[in-house]
């Protein structure tokens, strides 16, 4: 008989996007500005058996020093410190450690930080007002390889990605024409100019002229960058992609 599936591998299942399992041990490093707001949340998460805090910080550079001590799951980290940006400190985790995830704790955020925050890779966004249960679960669903806004940060968020989707669509469309987004589609897949002029009905030499002219538009001059230029514009003007942020905007019990 297999054994029961966990509810951690549930909720990793159910998502939208490839999933790592939790880890056994989240290790976790929390950083907060406030002495007293540090020591409750870190009192309030060492009452988790799967949950170890490996390390604190009170200031942004005390969170970078300590994520490069101490192997670390997840950061939850303030928004504002006294030296530096909870943000920049995202940032700086993402990029030098792919592997650990993190979520802001904020009292208060407005559309264009919230929206800066996802962009430095935070992979989930709570107000302190979150309740005890709420947070070990967000925490979960984050080394899950989910995504977790509270809904107030949600709803100003979605607002911004349509009126951006709205406002650059129409331009790339104008930049790109049909064909020419078929041939950097097919680029961006790593098909050769032989294979793009067999899948497209083409001769090499009209597939090398098209290039030569997306080139041009794209104000590149190698493929890599032409193909770099174009999965960025791709991502700009598609669809939203909500699916791809992950799972459940909120956990269950959060406002």
């Amino acid at each position: 008989m297999s054994e029961p599936k966990s509810p951690h591998k549930r909720r990793s299942q159910s998502a939208r996007r490839p999933q790592t399992e939790t880890p056994a041990r989240i290790r976790l490093l929390v950083a907060d500005s406030h002495d007293i707001t540090l020591a409750g949340t870190c009192a309030i998460l060492s009452r988790a058996p799967h949950i170890k805090i490996v390390a604190r910080a009170t200031t942004a550079a005390q969170a970078l020093a300590a994520a490069d001590r101490h192997a670390i799951d997840l950061a939850i980290l303030e928004l504002r410190f006294g030296d530096g940006s909870g943000i920049d400190v995202c940032r700086h985790l993402r990029a030098s450690r792919l592997n650990t995830q993190v979520i802001i704790l904020t009292g208060t955020i407005d559309e264009m930080t919230a929206f800066s925050a996802l962009r430095a890779g935070a992979a989930g966004i709570l107000f302190k007002s979150v309740g005890i249960t709420g947070l070990v679960r967000a925490i979960e669903a984050v080394c899950c390889g989910q995504v977790i806004f509270d809904h107030r940060v949600f709803q100003p968020l979605i607002t911004h990605f349509c009126g951006l989707s709205i406002q650059t669509y129409g331009k790339a469309r104008a930049e790109l024409s049909d064909q020419e987004r078929q041939v950097m589609s097919l680029v961006a897949d790593g098909k050769t100019n032989k294979e793009i002029a067999v899948a497209l009905g083409l001769t090499n030499k009209t597939v090398k002229n098209r290039l030569s002219s997306l080139y041009e538009k794209l104000q590149v001059t190698r493929r890599a960058q032409a193909t770099k230029m174009f999965i960025e514009r791709t991502r700009e003007t598609g669809p939203i992609g909500l699916a791809e942020l992950g799972c459940s905007l909120t956990p269950p019990d959060l406002p």
